[in-house]
């Protein structure tokens, strides 16, 4: 089982992928998943200009168009469940964030997700503002999260013993979601 944990902020100065890094090296001891896989979006640099057919229209993966929709695709079908690191921005989640779910639909469908947030009240606008969205794109949101307020992430990385404690927590639900739904993604996805 594979977790893929995306940090969805592309600013210069930026907590996320601290948060990020925390958060993968906190998985990989934990070793609910065999493997953990950090994506940052800045390096991804995806473009708002989307392919023709909405991502829900499309009947195979070989319908993409762009290159970069194609590699994305592939990225996101290795994973079989996601870590949305969020910053809270303006009551809501980065844009960056919003079109990398809204390129594809299907590569994301039928996984279960968490999140990892941070903000004024530990992110839990731009969380909440989120799990519409993923649920729009048929990801299974877990109720276990992890919020994290600005005083909690240092120059050298996270140090937030709840925070860890929520982290280390989260990890098994969400195998075991990832797991059962494995079975559901074999029949409903298209090939």
């Amino acid at each position: 089982m594979k977790l893929q944990i995306l940090v969805g902020s592309v600013r210069e100065s930026r907590e996320s992928f601290k948060i990020g890094q925390w958060f993968s090296k906190g998985a990989t001891q934990e070793g609910s998943f065999n493997e953990v896989e950090l994506i940052d979006l800045k390096d991804w640099d995806l473009p708002l200009k989307m392919e023709a057919e909405t991502a829900d229209s499309r009947h195979s993966t070989d319908e993409y168009r762009y290159e970069y929709t194609k590699k994305w695709s592939a990225k996101i079908s290795e994973g079989d469940a996601y870590i949305f690191v969020t910053p809270e921005y303006n009551h809501g989640y980065s844009a960056p964030l919003k079109n990398a779910i809204d390129l594809l639909y299907y590569e994301w469908a039928h996984k279960p997700a968490a999140m990892v947030s941070l903000g004024g009240v530990g992110g839990a606008r731009g969380m909440e503002a989120l799990i519409p969205v993923l649920v729009a794109v048929q990801i299974i949101p877990i109720a276990y999260n992890v919020r994290l307020s600005y005083d909690e992430v240092k120059d050298d990385g996270v140090e937030s013993e709840q925070g860890e404690q929520r982290a280390k927590g989260l990890l098994p639900p969400l195998a075991a979601y990832a797991k059962a739904l494995q079975p559901v993604r074999e029949q409903l996805r298209p090939k």
